[in-house]
């Protein structure tokens, strides 16, 4: 059990480096290069996907366990941008021709305009392949409790990861069944679901998100095999606060040097509704494997491993 704790932690650390990573391992440099306008405009993507991939895989079937039946499961999760997301246009101080500059996750190249004031620098992205936008580990408890009702948390407690600072995730919600209350027999399983999590990476990002999904599905008993099939659809919101101290040189939108400032926003996601599409395969009524797609303006990919007792 200690080994497969330290697996899931070492997978919430994995969240926070690869997200780094996919603005080349200095995505806290590179927003200190930037006013809050266009940092807000520079990070969208990864907000948005970040929140996407949050949201994914927490309901993982329409169907509820027996009280205190559970399931603890490592839930990996990616999402990704359209291609409108990899580009954006600055807002610039008067006397500056504007053009596009690239996202977090577009072109690595940086994008210099020349004006009355001198030259602008603006970073580059990381130039991810396919939109990789968010990519998100965790650990995740689902208990039944009475009523056809399941108890889900997501938790991991604030520890450091090197240079990020400390990283803690929390996250709790339920899900709950429909048919009980439907006075007709019907062919599917029905639920519906509500979460929320926050997540908190150093002193600089501070990321949180909603979700409410309603789900339908069926699942069949194949000798030591149980294969279940569902989709649904996804009401979310998500939203990153940003905290950071402006680098020497960064100018606003007037022209006016604002290095040493701390510049401090919040963010929301751009995802606000999804459809979601998958599969469960259980073996020997223990081991249980998910797999998720979502649709969405950002689209979603999602695996869950993990063990079950029903």
């Amino acid at each position: 059990m200690k080994s497969f704790l330290r697996l899931m932690l070492a997978g919430l650390i994995l969240t926070v480096t690869t997200e780094r990573a996919m603005a080349g391992d200095d995505l806290e440099e590179k927003i200190k290069a930037m006013a809050e306008t266009n940092a807000k405009s520079y990070m969208r993507p990864l907000v948005s996907g970040f929140g996407v991939a949050m949201n994914s895989g927490i309901f993982r079937s329409p169907e509820t366990h027996s009280v205190l039946g559970f399931d603890f499961q490592l839930v990996i999760a990616s999402a990704f941008a359209p291609k409108s997301e990899e580009t954006y246009t600055p807002v610039l101080p008067p006397g500056y021709t504007s053009g596009k500059a690239s996202t977090a996750i577009g072109p690595k190249s940086k994008t210099v305009f020349t004006g009355i004031g001198g030259d602008i620098e603006l970073p580059g992205g990381a130039g991810v392949p396919g939109g990789a936008s968010g990519f998100f580990v965790a650990p995740q408890l689902t208990v039944g409790v009475p009523f056809k009702t399941d108890v889900i948390l997501r938790y991991v407690p604030a520890v450091s990861a090197g240079k990020v600072g400390k990283v803690g995730l929390f996250g709790l919600g339920a899900k709950h069944n429909l048919n009980q209350w439907i006075p007709l027999p019907i062919p599917l399983d029905l639920a519906a679901g509500v979460f929320y999590q926050k997540l908190s990476i150093g002193d600089v990002f501070k990321a949180s998100a909603k979700s409410f999904d309603v789900l339908g599905g069926k699942s069949f008993n194949l000798l030591i095999l149980k294969i279940g099939v569902y989709g649904g659809v996804g009401v979310e919101s998500s939203s990153m606060d940003v905290k950071y101290e402006a680098a020497s040189g960064v100018k606003d939108e007037n022209g006016n040097d604002i290095g040493g400032q701390t510049v401090e926003f919040s963010q929301s996601g751009k995802n606000s509704m999804r459809g979601i599409v998958g599969a469960n395969v259980r073996l020997m009524w223990l081991f249980n494997v998910n797999g998720e797609l979502g649709f969405g303006k950002y689209k979603s990919a999602t695996l869950g491993v993990g063990l079950t007792l029903r």
